[in-house]
């Protein structure tokens, strides 16, 4: 698969997992670390958070921070489509025209630009919300909160995709 589809499918896949609501209290989750279920919660049921000891205030922050960064995501995703779709056009297009396919090519990496950066806004706007002992919780076992948080959100994308 050409890489800047797949990309478009991963940052559709994003958009799709942040848009999926965090708080499902009649849902079974698993804690990853150890593999075995973790009862139903009120607030975020992955490992990640349920680990955490979120307060109900805390939790209904995360989740109004994943429905906010969805609808803020949902333009640029509609965006990426349509700008992929005219770079595929370009690329096909004989004669090969360079300059149009790096015009394009831009036009796209500028859209995905704009969508890393609102998911670096979502791993720091989630960071907020957490206690320093928290965040220091996040990293007992190394690596960095903000990766954690992201690897989260990369996992349950992938989860939301297979489902």
């Amino acid at each position: 698969m050409k890489k800047w589809l797949r990309n478009l499918l991963v940052l559709f896949l994003f958009v799709a997992a942040v848009g999926v609501s965090v708080l499902d209290s009649h849902a079974q989750a698993t804690d990853t670390s150890s593999g075995q279920a973790v009862a139903p919660a009120e607030g975020p049921r992955h490992g990640l958070f349920a680990s955490l000891g979120l307060t109900d205030e805390q939790k209904a922050q995360i989740k109004g921070i994943f429905q906010n960064h969805r609808t803020a995501a949902a333009p640029l995703v509609q965006q990426l489509r349509a700008q992929g779709k005219q770079l595929k056009t370009v690329i096909e297009t004989a004669p090969v025209d360079e300059a149009a396919i790096r015009a394009q090519a831009a036009q796209v990496s500028t859209v995905k630009a704009d969508l890393a950066v609102l998911r670096a806004h979502l791993i720091q706007d989630i960071l907020g919300v957490l206690t320093p002992a928290q965040v220091q919780q996040l990293t007992a076992n190394g690596g960095s909160a903000a990766g954690k948080i992201d690897r989260f959100v990369s996992r349950m994308t992938r989860h939301r995709a297979k489902g």
